[in-house]
């Protein structure tokens, strides 16, 4: 909006007072330009039609026949030349109205703007492009006119960091409106960074980099500062400012990869690498990748030297703080080539958990005393082996040998909680722990599905009770109020598949009988080599299938709770269903049950890249069936497993002397069998008893790192029921997209946030309505809705959550011209309803991919 006194409004009268004056011809106006500093200017105050004005730089004889042929009208023309140098229009001058002839500084007194003549020197060479920039502000804004924040007006610390933020990008147009010397004023003096030249941008940008990461380094690290002296900012108006562009430069998502790339240039300009390696102790972060990958394989080494475990941890600890603000800033967390703080932040994480818990069965007195350590804390130290197990491409190697003194710690600490919770348990009876089957935990929930209450049952193999944790955590992550309980249930014995998934039918466990029919030995007279001699037999009163049987225990479903085929479905078909009302409820029905086994691969070998992908599955299906109207979803398991890595020479536990009638690697069973060593507890639903091998050991192991499950460790036999609920009236948060109009990178960042902040009041809190979603963005031509860029995986925006970025990856294959206008979307990766969308043009090579 125009300020009615504004400088134009005031040049616009001016005019409009000699134009409007009557007299025989039309009246002309003759502007005499020779600075030629007035001609942006006019041409601004003539938009809208306001005037006529003829600006064109043309010879003046030209001008002078345009003005002879064309009829008479009231006009400014404009003369790039003093009054009394005018030649060929001299005889139309001579007929004007008036000539009038202003410097700036002249007009701006006319106009009220007195500029004190010692600021004057300064602000001469800067004011027209000042006066271009302020042709729209109020007359009041005029008189806090300085210098300095001409200046800034001119050349904002913004404009600073995008021509130091953006490579290739030249001077030309800096000079061509006579703002490169500003530029180089501002960077110098406000900044306190190298002079630019005119002919060298790259050079520049480089060396002005250097000098932010030197001086940052020598501010963060005051009492050991790098001996660039002549790269440091030391004045602390321009060290304020100039940190802060660093600053910002690492936090604009557009302007990330050119830090990325132009920060590995400037380091090798300076001498920080040496320097880095002869702290003493490890600095807050910095800016610096070399400072930054120096100080990590410092630490990496100095873990190496601890001469125990006790002090290995000892140092962790100490550290982990630090590891953390290490992995949170740049380098560890927003760089493309990451320094792995990460796994020194994890490593120390379990070293501390591990330390914390050392000891800790030494104050039970009772089986229900573990069960309350391992259900309220002890279950995240399996959660943190699991983490040290698996498999990690990443891993630097220098941290291999501290991760195997935490793996060994580990095992070391599973054996022994369990050797107490096995004595404990074999002079007490199973049932004084309290603890319903699964299928027990949830028939009340189950029975009352109904069409305006539907429930989800998700029945899984082998989920450890900490799976079922981590499930219920990422479930709860960032909801405004608890979504999620685990609450804990025992695991039949033999904690298998064949016993513990009758166990999880709502409301059978009561009425179930357990048996064993005898078989064929599969090699007669090699028993050492049989896993199993009887087939178990699991019935139930008015049903006549054998439960055991994963096929007769959906036959039981339908059955018992009135169930059509398609209101049982495995977990891939659920996650991998075209039509996104696959899984609502209209389609499956009030009560629908979902069977996964990706967890027990039953070859009993470990999984090597771990159970996180396996989770983040399950989690994606409870999110689509609460998408599907599913408000109650409940998850329960058979049993659960741990993981021991037995040595090669390791011998085999003590087996039954008499003959079993079907053994596994931890567990016999039998009626009336001896074994001193193992410990008696009875089969569920059954007068057998099963003998199990105390703590973690088996009566037959294979070598290498094994997945165990039949016996009565804590990891087997406490199992989690988890209970997910949803108001009615809960709704998925709405998302947008931040601010983008290019694509510039084949590895696009993009940013998306919450479409508004979560209300919240003094009674209520947060809107309990509100639920978390997960969305998938990708960039789409419009003409084909051919794909040509996407996020890899779903990302979780929760209510209340900041903007979070999320980089694209091309899609192999796909073609597209430079300078194309495409659709970028962020969708919800659960049904693919787009959420916001906006139109970007293409402004990188997509052959360049190839």
């Amino acid at each position: 909006m125009i300020a009615t006194d504004s400088l134009r409004s005031w040049i616009r009268q001016e005019i409009q007072q000699v134009l409007q004056h009557k007299s025989a011809q039309p009246p002309l106006l003759v502007w005499c330009d020779p600075q030629r500093v007035w001609k942006d200017l006019l041409q601004a105050a003539a938009t809208d039609n306001t005037f006529e004005l003829w600006a064109e730089d043309v010879h003046e004889l030209v001008l002078r026949d345009r003005f002879y042929k064309t009829p008479r009208a009231p006009r400014v023309v404009w003369l790039p030349v003093r009054q009394d140098q005018i030649t060929y229009f001299k005889v139309f001058e001579l007929q004007a109205e008036e000539v009038k002839q202003l410097s700036l500084p002249e007009a701006l007194s006319q106009y009220g703007v007195d500029i004190p003549s010692d600021a004057l020197v300064e602000l001469n060479p800067i004011l027209p492009a000042h006066a271009k920039e302020w042709l729209d502000y109020p007359k009041s804004a005029w008189k806090e006119l300085t210098p300095g924040n001409a200046k800034e007006t001119l050349i904002n610390d913004d404009r600073v960091l995008e021509i130091l933020a953006t490579p290739g990008l030249n001077f030309d147009n800096l000079q061509a409106d006579n703002r490169f010397g500003v530029f180089v004023r501002r960077v110098v003096e406000d900044f306190g960074l190298p002079e630019p030249q005119a002919d060298k941008p790259e050079n520049w940008r480089t060396q002005a980099l250097a000098t932010l990461l030197v001086t940052e380094a020598a501010v963060k690290c005051s009492q050991s500062p790098p001996k660039e002296q002549d790269r440091i900012i030391s004045a602390t108006p321009q060290q304020e400012l100039a940190l802060k562009l660093l600053t910002q430069w690492q936090k604009q998502v557009d302007q990330m990869e050119s830090f990325e790339t132009l920060a590995l240039k400037a380091d090798a300009q300076t001498t920080l690498q040496t320097w880095a390696k002869h702290l003493d102790t490890l600095p807050v972060p910095l800016s610096s990748p070399i400072s930054e990958q120096t100080f990590f394989q410092t630490e990496c080494d100095r873990l190496i030297q601890s001469k125990n475990f006790d002090q290995l941890v000892e140092y962790l600890n100490n550290q982990v703080s630090h590891y953390r603000a290490h992995a949170e800033g740049f380098w560890g967390l927003r760089a493309n080539a990451k320094v792995c703080w990460s796994h020194l932040v994890k490593l120390a994480e379990i070293a501390s958990l591990l330390h914390q818990q050392a000891q800790v069965e030494q104050a039970w007195k009772t089986p229900a005393d573990a069960v309350q350590w391992f259900t309220s804390h002890g279950w995240q130290i399996d959660q943190a082996g699991e983490a040290l197990f698996q498999e990690d491409l990443e891993l630097p190697p220098k941290l291999a040998p501290v991760r195997k003194q935490l793996q060994d710690a580990y095992l070391l600490h599973t054996d022994r909680v369990n050797i107490i919770f096995s004595e404990l348990l074999e002079n007490t009876s199973l049932g004084a722990l309290g603890l319903p089957f699964a299928g027990e935990a949830i028939a009340n929930t189950v029975k009352q599905a109904s069409a305006r209450e539907p429930v989800a049952v998700i029945i899984l193999d082998a989920c450890r009770y900490d799976i079922g944790c981590r499930l219920a955590e990422m479930l709860n992550q960032g909801e405004p109020i608890q979504r999620a309980e685990v609450s804990p249930a025992i695991a039949p014995l033999p904690s298998i598949t064949a016993i513990g998934m009758p166990f999880c039918l709502p409301g059978a466990s009561q009425k179930i009988q357990v048996t064993l029919a005898q078989k064929t030995k599969s090699k007669p007279g090699d028993e050492e080599n049989e896993k199993e001699l009887s087939d178990w037999l699991v019935t139930i009163e008015g049903f006549s299938g054998n439960l055991a049987k994963a096929d007769q225990r959906r036959e039981w479903l339908k059955q018992t709770f009135k169930l059509k085929d398609k209101s049982l479905l495995w977990v891939e078909d659920a996650l991998n269903a075209d039509i996104p009302d696959a899984t609502s409820s209209k389609t499956l029905g009030k009560l629908a049950f979902i069977f996964g086994d990706d967890l027990d691969d039953h070859d009993g070998t470990l999984k090597p890249f771990g159970l996180n992908p396996t989770i983040e599955r399950y989690v994606s299906l409870i999110r689509r069936l609460r998408s599907g109207g599913y408000n109650t979803i409940l998850v329960v398991t058979d049993h659960g497993f741990f993981r021991r890595n037995p040595v090669p020479d390791e011998k085999n536990f003590p087996k039954p002397a008499d003959k079993a009638l079907w053994k596994s690697r931890r567990a016999f069973v039998g009626q009336n069998l001896k074994n001193k060593d193992a410990i008696k507890l009875p089969v569920a639903g059954s007068d057998l008893e099963c003998y199990v091998p105390r703590s973690i050991n088996a009566f037959k192991t294979y070598g290498g790192l094994e997945f165990f499950h039949g016996g009565a460790t804590l990891q087997e036999l406490i199992i989690p029921v988890l209970k997910a609920q949803w108001s009615k009236k809960t709704k998925k948060i709405e998302v947008v997209l931040k601010p983008i109009d290019q694509i510039t990178s084949l590895s696009q960042r993009i940013e998306v946030a919450p479409a508004a902040t979560i209300q919240a009041d003094l009674f209520s809190g947060a809107d309990e309505n509100l639920t978390s979603r997960q969305i998938l963005v990708k960039v789409v031509e419009p003409a084909t809705n051919k794909r040509l860029f996407r996020s890899v995986t779903p990302t979780t925006l929760n209510p209340g959550d900041e903007a979070v970025t999320i980089e694209l990856s091309k899609v192999e294959g796909v073609e597209v011209a430079f300078g194309s206008n495409l659709d970028l979307q962020v969708i919800d990766a659960d049904d693919e309803e787009v959420l916001d969308h906006r139109t970007v043009t293409l402004r990188v090579e997509l052959d360049d991919w190839l």
